[in-house]
């Protein structure tokens, strides 16, 4: 990537070949840079995924990239995706192991559990070749269990958005991190 000294625009080594209609080397000499205009961009990793880069020249006369965080809004609105995002894997490390008409039956299945049984649970442990109260027994198990899951990422999920809500500024937003225990 090149700079124009000019404006500082950001060219590739390709558009300057199809401007000039000519060949640049890989590596062109100072001669070279200096006929067409242009200097070599020192470029640099990208700190983020939001990070967009601004082009500046330095003091010692080199180009390089200046990276920038996008507004606050923008910085939110992107870092509420990535936790909704994270939430989701989370939550189907659970529910992935099961098809969805079976998930859509949870509520059911725990409600008559609870509830000492009724003819969703019968016919679901005959089917099985349960005990109806061991079924009932297990199905209240999971359920407990479940509960405890989705409540401790659904906590963390909402923490996580009010943090982003109270960040004024976008590096705040970007240190944001869904906690790796959790």
């Amino acid at each position: 990537m090149f700079v124009y000294k000019e404006s500082g625009k950001i060219v590739t080594r390709q558009e300057l070949c199809d401007k000039h209609n000519m060949s640049i080397p890989e590596a062109p000499d100072q001669e070279t840079l200096k006929a067409l205009g242009v200097q070599v961009l020192v470029e640099t990793q990208k700190p983020s995924p939001y990070h967009t880069v601004q082009v500046i020249e330095k003091n010692d006369g080199l180009w390089r990239e200046v990276w920038k965080l996008p507004a606050v809004e923008i910085m939110a609105r992107e870092k509420n995706r990535e936790l909704n995002i994270r939430f989701a894997e989370k939550m189907s490390s659970i529910k992935g192991q099961y098809p969805h008409d079976e998930i859509f039956s949870w509520d059911k299945q725990e409600a008559e559990a609870r509830n000492g049984g009724g003819s969703f649970t019968r016919a679901l442990a005959e089917a099985r070749g349960l005990d109806h109260e061991e079924l009932l027994k297990r199905i209240i198990a999971k359920a407990d269990a479940f509960a405890a899951f989705s409540a401790t990422l659904i906590g963390v999920r909402q923490r996580l958005v009010d943090e982003i809500s109270a960040a004024s500024t976008a590096e705040e937003i970007l240190a944001i991190e869904w906690p790796e225990d959790a």
